[in-house]
């Protein structure tokens, strides 16, 4: 029996790092950033409404509202499975004080193109575009799509990656509303 585990440890143990890297990139160990003041975010909108006026959007501006930050991209493919999903949370939330905001990553592509790619994806919320990387970088977002939520105070509740559960979603962003 000694000898049998001796020869299945290599595989165990590979077996082990594949699972704590899947469990890291899901979030299931959460997120440094959960608990702190939101990093300072100011970007343009590149995408959708207030796009064509050159608007662009900083935290300090949404005091007082829950915000959800989509980190993407469009080439990945449950970034744009998130999408339709964000839409229906948008839609079902609307006229509660909750922003949705893409934050795309791609800081090569074009203003046309990713105004072309934000419509082919259907998506109904603003997109940002993090062209430097800094923004994702504050954020410590290594994978995509990354889900950032924040309270009306600028502080982080939640930080999930792949594609998230819209039960799940709803539930935190519904706890985080303020009564009135």
């Amino acid at each position: 029996m000694n000898d049998d585990l001796r020869k299945m440890a290599p595989w165990l143990g590979g077996i082990l790092a594949v699972a704590l890297v899947a469990m890291l990139g899901r979030g299931l160990f959460g997120s440094a950033l959960t608990g702190t003041e939101a990093p300072a975010l100011d970007l343009p909108i590149a995408a959708g409404a207030g796009a064509l006026e050159g608007d662009r959007v900083s935290l300090a501006s949404l005091r007082g509202r829950v915000v959800v930050l989509d980190f993407w991209a469009s080439w990945c493919g449950p970034c744009r499975r998130s999408i339709p999903i964000l839409n229906d949370l948008e839609a079902e939330l609307a006229g509660e004080p909750v922003t949705f905001l893409g934050v795309n990553v791609e800081g090569e592509m074009g203003p046309r193109r990713l105004q072309q790619v934000h419509t082919e994806l259907g998506a109904h919320f603003p997109t940002l575009q993090d062209r430097t990387g800094e923004v994702k970088a504050r954020y410590g977002v290594s994978v995509l799509p990354t889900l950032v939520v924040l309270d009306g105070e600028g502080v982080v509740r939640h930080v999930g990656t792949g594609v998230p559960s819209e039960d799940s979603l709803r539930a935190t962003i519904r706890e985080l509303i303020p009564e009135s």
